[in-house]
């Protein structure tokens, strides 16, 4: 239902006064669990990032995204799409912790932008598209999001868009951003560590969450 949308509105349909459609704004929720329905939120997410042009404002507080997601993240990048992602810093989960700053090395190298959030515990799970699609929800970027109950609203509106985007701008000022250099200042034990999580994680996902 939104991709056809958002597609009418990069042609300019939407805000075309003559148009049907113009003005319309478009609300959709998706659902996903293990046993029913379990991929349309994850097909919509892929979907949507294959879609983006510009931006990509994304808040997890777990960052260990599936292949196929990991994959419309890299390929946004290689499109010249600007690509944050703010994600918390020590997690309650250590071996995603470890995990994700492997993920990080691979997405920066492809000029994407990292962010750890520093003050408080995030909570947030937030994403905003080209300034005019936004989701709210439950859904993490990491593996387990793939088999959990997880809901998600998907928001055609750019008022919300753009309020979701102020937030997302002023949490980076509590933020620190994470540089290539400054996980190689990191000691070899902690590399290890990094390498022996992802590692894990990748195997858990073939062997018991059906290579998601």
């Amino acid at each position: 239902l939104l991709l056809p949308q958002w597609k009418k509105w990069k042609r300019g349909l939407l805000w075309d006064q003559d148009h049907p459609e113009a003005n319309h704004n478009v609300v959709q929720v998706l659902a996903s669990q293990s046993r029913r329905d379990r991929r349309a939120l994850q097909e919509a997410m892929v979907l949507l990032l294959n879609a983006t042009g510009k931006t990509c404002y994304l808040t997890t507080p777990y960052f260990f995204p599936p292949w196929r997601v990991l994959r419309a993240i890299k390929r946004m990048a290689r499109r010249g799409v600007d690509v944050r992602i703010l994600t918390a810093g020590e997690s309650d989960v250590k071996v995603m912790s470890y995990a994700s700053r492997q993920v990080y090395r691979t997405l920066l190298r492809r000029g994407v932008r990292i962010f750890e959030y520093a003050d408080r515990t995030l909570h947030a799970k937030t994403m905003v598209l080209d300034g005019v699609y936004s989701t709210v929800g439950s859904y993490n970027f990491d593996l387990f999001s793939e088999r959990n109950l997880e809901v998600g609203m998907g928001i055609l509106d750019v008022g919300v868009a753009e309020k979701i985007d102020q937030d997302f701008r002023t949490d980076l000022n509590n933020c620190n951003e994470i540089t290539m250099s400054s996980l190689q200042e990191k000691s070899k034990l902690e590399y290890g560590l990094q390498v022996l999580s992802y590692s894990f994680l990748r195997v858990i996902s073939f062997l018991i969450l059906e290579r998601i």
